[in-house]
């Protein structure tokens, strides 16, 4: 989508030690760029130790990158600190306002601030995380949401507050974001254990398909619904086309790497065998073991045109290209915490032995249709 009209937005992140709030911060500065190279004026919020990273598509023009890091206002603010304090040396006049916090109350505080009211379009970033556990098919929008764990539980509020605020938005739900430059994304978790020659530990079976987002068909879905009159008002799933794997990540992952891995490289265990260690470290593998998290983003490439670059195999490559690669030479890795996977090698009889039989699928129970409606008798994999 290219701008008729310059705008000046207003996109709001956050920061903090876990997966979600990195994948925004970085997801933040890709949107920045988009809007930059379209000709809006651009302010950021971001945490205390936030900055404007180079992406990918500027390793080769650091000037252009200099021009951007120089035109975009980035301002610093704590997770305790006041929004409309924080903005009060701004001109406080926007046209559009990104929400891309993880927190309800973050939330609530755009909604308030004094430039609010005035706002065209608010559009919030929420998650497809919202439609919770249970579903073996796919969600659209009209799936009914079932949000488990607290950050879906927030995103959920955030949408509440977003819809009872009174002012013209639009709602995008993503998948898990795949954000080069993330050192908490996703798709690292893999590759830190790969580096190292690790097992891979997967909770469960293991089976359970996941779409991905990446940060610049995400950044690429905002611009377009920023502009589009059809898109207030309404919610879109932005994910990409296919689903992996938990066992496909972790294959795929490998053979990015060219690492010798194979099915016998993977421990699957059963999160309740160790319980006693959550209470002391937070759920060490990146993803929600709740099930299939598969969303169909018809709606989004239909009124927003939304086309996606990256399928879930070309979103790994690109993060490992032009962000693990990197950190590897440059000797940045983070430290790779292997106290669970340790327990879990340790304890083979608390592992699950996955004996594969076939599908039990109900071909008379509608995709993605609530459980509670079809008790025991809808789809399920048989293991042990």
């Amino acid at each position: 989508a290219e701008a008729k009209d310059t705008l000046r937005v207003l996109i709001v992140t956050d920061e903090g030690g876990d997966y979600y709030s990195n994948a925004n911060i970085d997801t933040g500065n890709y949107l920045a760029k988009k809007l930059y190279d379209l000709g809006h004026k651009v302010v950021i919020i971001g945490g205390v130790n936030t900055t404007l990273k180079q992406l990918p598509t500027e390793l080769n023009d650091r000037v252009a990158y200099a021009e951007r890091k120089d035109a975009v206002k980035l301002v610093n603010v704590g997770l305790d600190e006041s929004l409309s304090e924080a903005l009060s040396s701004e001109a406080m006049v926007f046209d559009v306002i990104v929400d891309m916090s993880n927190w309800s109350n973050r939330t609530t505080q755009i909604i308030q601030l004094p430039p609010a009211k005035d706002i065209k379009h608010l559009v919030y970033v929420s998650s497809t995380l919202l439609y919770g556990p249970g579903h073996y098919g796919v969600c659209d929008e009209e799936t009914p949401l079932k949000p488990a764990g607290e950050y879906a539980e927030q995103k959920a509020q955030g949408e509440i507050a977003v819809r009872e605020s009174g002012l013209p938005f639009t709602i995008l739900r993503t998948g898990y974001m795949i954000s080069p430059k993330s050192p908490k994304g996703l798709e690292n978790w893999f590759f830190l254990r790969h580096h190292h020659d690790k097992a891979i530990c997967i909770p469960g079976h293991g089976e359970f398909m996941v779409g991905v987002t990446h940060a610049s068909d995400l950044s690429e879905g905002i611009a377009s619904a920023m502009i589009e009159k059809k898109a207030l008002g309404q919610v879109f799933n932005l994910q990409s086309s296919d689903t992996m794997s938990f066992n496909g990540l972790a294959m795929h992952t490998a053979r990015i790497m060219e690492k010798d891995f194979s099915q016998e490289n993977i421990a699957h265990y059963d999160e309740r065998q160790f319980a006693y260690v959550f209470e002391k470290v937070r759920h060490q593998f990146p993803i929600q073991p709740i099930g299939h998290l598969m969303a169909a983003s018809d709606k989004a490439r239909d009124l927003l045109k939304w086309s996606p670059r990256f399928n879930v195999s070309s979103a790994l490559e690109d993060s490992f290209k032009y962000h693990f690669n990197e950190m590897s030479i440059n000797d940045e890795l983070p430290k790779l915490d292997t106290e669970l996977d340790e327990l879990i090698l340790e304890n083979p009889h608390k592992q699950v032995q996955v004996q594969w039989v076939k599908p039990v699928i109900n071909f008379a129970r509608p995709l993605g249709s609530a459980d509670e409606k079809f008790g025991v008798s809808g789809n399920q994999w048989e293991w042990e």
